[in-house]
């Protein structure tokens, strides 16, 4: 697959009505690696050599005609990273791996303040529920959501069972 884009930003423009499109990225893409090293960073670049460090994002991505919130730009895939981290038991460094599923749905900013819209954090389209989340200006910011999927899922103490 080549690669169209090597941005966190996704445009509303170029995706099309239930025609997903795919997309990949890893740590070699500035902006996932940047994630990374956050989960890193405790370890303050001592990082073992028999541990992986790495990042792999793949989804897909396309726009739905919702009958309240217009377009709607559904993602849809895999998060899988390995990385090391500090045991809470012991200070050693330890491999951790992190596999998370994304499903979440941008609407349009304007939208954020919607009544509607304005407890939710999930939005029910093609009977299924989705992550909330918006986009702004046709721009649709994957940095942010990739980084909150991440942070809360990962093990907040490694080591311990």
């Amino acid at each position: 697959m080549a690669k169209e884009y090597n941005s966190d930003k996704l445009r509303t423009t170029k995706l099309h009505f239930n025609e997903p499109k795919s997309f990949s990225f890893n740590e070699s893409d500035l902006w996932l690696n940047e994630v990374l090293g956050e989960l890193v960073k405790e370890l303050e670049g001592e990082l073992s050599g028999e541990l992986e460090c790495n990042i792999n994002l793949e989804f897909k991505a396309h726009k739905h005609q919702h009958h309240s919130y217009r377009d709607v730009v559904l993602v849809k895939g895999l998060l899988l990273a390995k990385y090391p981290a500090l045991s809470g038991q012991t200070g050693n460094q330890l491999q951790e791996e992190l596999r998370v599923s994304i499903a979440c749905a941008f609407v349009d900013g304007t939208y954020k303040e919607n009544e509607e819209l304005r407890e939710e954090i999930t939005l029910f389209v093609e009977n299924q529920e989705w992550d909330l989340y918006y986009h702004f200006n046709g721009v649709v910011d994957l940095k942010p959501v990739i980084h909150e999927y991440i942070f809360l899922n990962r093990n907040p103490y490694p080591g311990s069972e």
